[in-house]
C-alpha cells in the first residue's frame, strides 16, 4: 500500500477530486495535446486569451497547444450519445489574466453534455460546492446569471457599449459603470446596473433582494430558475457559502445561463470557474444543454499562500 507522506499535497488533492467525480459518475476524459490551429480561430470568441501557441507540423499543418478544455471536447462530441458526463486533468498553455507571459497550467475540470434537465445543471454546481470543500474548510460559490444581462441589453438598448459593461461588473467600478452609463441609459436601466453591481447576498437574500430590482414579468422564469437552483442545494445540506453576486460575468460569448465563480480565503483570484455554455454545443446538436466547470490548482499552495 502507498503511504500518503510519498505524495505532494497537491497530489493528494488530486487524488480527492478524482475520487469525488467517479462518485458522482464522472468518466475521466483523455484528449491530445495539440489541435489544429485553425479551429481555435474559428473559436476565438469563447478563449479567455487571444494569445495561443502554435506551431508548424511536418506537412505544414499549423497545431497549436490547447488554450482551452471544453472546445476541444466540444470538437469531437458524439452527439448520438444522450448524455455526457466526463472530468479531466490536463494542462493548458496561456497566459493568464495580468500575465505577459504563456504559461503552462493543470487544470482539473468536469463537464455535463447533452439532453440535459435542470437537475443535472445544479448537480453540476454542486458538485462544484463540494469541490471547493476539499481544497479549503470556508470557500464561497459566486453565483451570476448572464441571462439577465443580456436581457437587460438588449431592453436598454447597450449592445455597443455591453464589453464595457462587463469590465465594469468585473471589477465592481462604480465610477467606470456611471461613465458607461450616463449618456446610453435612461434612470430605470441605470438604477438596475448599479443595483445589481452592489449586489452581494447569501443565495436566498439574493434571490429576494433581485425580485424588487427586477420588476419586469420578462425576469420570472430567471428568478424562478435561481430560486429551484436554492432548493436543490438547501435539500442537500450544502456546507459551502453560495452568494448571488452579478459582479463576475464572463460575457454572452461563452456562459450564456448561469456562471458561477469559486474562492478560498487568503487566495484573490478565482480557484474555480464554469457555467452553462449551451449555445456552443448547440452549433453540434440543437437538443444539447452543457455545463462545466474548471479548477486551477496552481493558483493556490496548501498552506494558504497565494502562488
Amino acid at each position: 500500500m502507498f503511504k500518503q507522506e510519498l505524495f505532494t499535497k497537491k497530489e493528494i488533492l488530486s487524488f480527492k477530486l478524482r475520487e469525488l467525480f467517479l462518485s458522482q459518475g464522472f468518466s475521466l476524459y483523455e484528449m491530445n495535446t495539440f489541435e489544429p490551429y485553425s479551429f481555435y480561430l474559428e473559436n476565438m470568441d469563447f478563449l479567455s486569451s487571444k494569445d495561443i501557441l502554435y506551431f508548424a507540423d511536418k506537412d505544414g499543418t499549423l497545431m497549436a497547444l490547447k488554450p482551452d478544455i471544453t472546445l476541444s471536447i466540444i470538437k469531437n462530441l458524439d452527439t448520438t450519445v444522450d448524455k455526457h458526463k466526463l472530468y479531466y486533468s490536463e494542462n493548458i498553455y496561456r497566459v493568464p489574466r495580468a500575465s505577459e507571459k504563456f504559461q503552462e497550467i493543470l487544470q482539473f475540470g468536469v463537464e455535463v453534455i447533452g439532453r440535459l434537465s435542470d437537475e443535472d445543471m445544479f448537480n453540476l454546481i454542486y458538485l462544484a460546492a463540494k469541490s471547493l470543500l476539499i481544497i479549503d474548510d470556508n470557500p464561497v460559490l459566486l453565483i451570476s446569471d448572464n441571462s439577465i444581462y443580456q436581457k437587460l441589453i438588449e431592453q436598454a438598448g447597450l449592445s455597443k457599449i455591453q464589453d464595457k459593461i462587463f469590465t465594469a461588473f468585473q471589477n465592481k467600478n462604480l465610477l467606470l459603470l456611471n461613465e458607461v452609463l450616463q449618456d446610453s441609459a435612461d434612470e430605470k436601466y441605470s438604477a438596475i446596473f448599479k443595483a445589481l453591481l452592489f449586489l452581494h447576498l447569501p443565495l436566498d437574500l439574493g434571490i429576494k433582494e433581485l425580485e424588487t430590482i427586477l420588476a419586469d414579468e420578462v425576469f420570472l422564469e430567471n428568478i424562478e430558475y435561481l430560486r429551484n437552483l436554492y432548493n436543490y442545494l438547501a435539500s442537500r445540506d450544502l456546507q459551502t457559502k453560495v452568494f448571488l453576486d452579478f459582479s463576475i460575468p464572463e460575457g454572452l460569448k461563452y456562459y450564456d445561463k448561469i456562471s458561477f465563480t469559486g474562492i478560498i480565503p487568503e487566495v484573490s483570484s478565482e480557484i474555480l470557474k464554469g457555467g452553462e455554455y449551451s449555445n456552443l454545443v448547440r452549433s453540434k446538436e440543437k437538443s444539447y444543454q452543457a455545463s462545466g466547470f474548471a479548477i486551477y490548482l496552481e493558483k493556490i499552495d496548501f498552506n494558504g499562500r497565494e502562488q
